[in-house]
This record gives structure tokens, C-alpha cells and sequence, in this order.
């Protein structure tokens, strides 16, 4: 189930303690999070986003990874969102 996930959280865990202030760390721990099915961490590493970053647009990048995934927009949308919420 954890699929190569746990690898991809150490990775982005690694970055993050290098450069706590690196979006991009925080955005793939929480794209990993969410795939992994940790939801509290998704959410956590979201706020952690928001933070840094009031206004990023979670909407962009996940039209961005659905392109690259492959996977309907609206599935990818609300599965994120519920997460986040």
C-alpha cells in the first residue's frame, strides 16, 4: 500500500530539514502524504504550504499532476480537497 511513498517522505523530509523555508519540499510531503494516505500529515504539510506561501493556488499544481498522472481532474481535485478540509 505505502507503494515507494515512505522513500519519498524520508527524501522530502530531508530537504525540508536542509531548507525549512523550501515550498517545493513541503508541496511533495504533502503530495506524498496524500498518496500514502496519511491524512494528517497532508494536512499538516498543507498549512506548512500556506504558511510560507498565502497564496498558493493548490488548484494549479493539481491540474499540473493530473496532467502528468494521468487521472481525472475531478478525482484528483476532490480527493486533495477532502483531505485538506
Amino acid at each position: 500500500m505505502m507503494g515507494q511513498y515512505k522513500e519519498a517522505i524520508a527524501a522530502f523530509k530531508m530537504a525540508i530539514s536542509l531548507w525549512a523555508e523550501f515550498v517545493g519540499g513541503h508541496i511533495g510531503l504533502t503530495a506524498s502524504y496524500s498518496l500514502a494516505g496519511l491524512i494528517e500529515g497532508t494536512r499538516a504539510q498543507a498549512a506548512e504550504v500556506l504558511k510560507i506561501n498565502p497564496k498558493f493556488f493548490w488548484r494549479i499544481l493539481l491540474k499540473a499532476a493530473v496532467i502528468v498522472f494521468r487521472r481525472p481532474t475531478r478525482n484528483a481535485l476532490s480527493t486533495l480537497s477532502a483531505r485538506l478540509v
